[in-house]
């Protein structure tokens, strides 16, 4: 019984592995085609910090609920920060092929009520998994960080979703908030660097990784930077 669930595990371990050497990125470092692929992205990211924050609510639901109190805001509001993608991890001017993060699941804490770090549960199978999506989120991140590429255009929206956990730094108020950057895409994976200030007390940079699936944008991970 050993030797199969050995052998089951050493097949699980060679799949996971070969899929992450498999993933090449192309290169094909880009901003958002158009507003529609800006929309769908920030709106995934909202979404799962939504989700995070109440996680035992119906997103979706809270989401209608809240365009339906809110409305739809001017079209001129402007919505994210437009960085470089070497500014994205804070590295301009430095070595672009250091982003080494430790990711994690969206929704998940990186540390315990100790002060510790969280450890991967779901066994063997997840920390092989959490091990392959750490090391491809890293090397799509190097390649976008290592891109010549400007700051992306402004982004414009009218969703109040959005507006929620994603507005420019500045224009995050002193009782506290999120702000959050235009993502910058590398293949099928799009990042977005956000900024979360409580109240001047504290607050934390992280990087958040969407990636498209079967059309569609999923929040796949999640990245500490720094804490302040």
């Amino acid at each position: 019984m050993r030797i199969k669930i050995a052998a089951i595990c050493g097949l699980i371990t060679v799949a996971v592995i070969a899929a992450f050497v498999s993933f090449h990125p192309n290169g094909a470092v880009r901003f958002s085609q158009d507003q529609a692929e800006t929309e769908a992205i920030l709106r995934a990211y909202a979404l799962a910090e939504l989700q995070t924050a109440f996680p035992r609510e119906n997103v979706a639901a809270l989401a209608a609920e809240l365009r339906r109190k809110e409305g739809l805001r001017p079209s001129s509001t402007k919505m994210a920060d437009a960085v470089p993608p070497c500014d994205l991890i804070l590295s301009c001017g430095q070595d672009t092929q250091s982003a080494n993060f430790e990711w994690r699941r969206p929704g998940t804490k990186l540390l315990d009520e100790h002060g510790e770090p969280v450890a991967a549960r779901g066994g063997y199978v997840e920390v092989v998994r959490l091990w392959v999506l750490e090391r491809k989120l890293n090397r799509a991140l190097n390649a976008l960080v290592a891109s010549d590429l400007a700051k992306p255009p402004a982004f414009l929206s009218r969703d109040p979703v959005i507006a929620m956990s994603c507005m420019p730094f500045a224009d995050v108020p002193e009782t506290g908030g999120t702000g959050c950057t235009v993502p910058i895409i590398v293949g099928e994976i799009a990042f977005v660097r956000k900024t979360f200030v409580c109240g001047g007390l504290c607050g934390s940079t992280s990087l958040i990784a969407i990636e498209r699936r079967d059309q569609k944008w999923t929040v796949v991970g999640e990245a500490v930077v720094a804490l302040h």
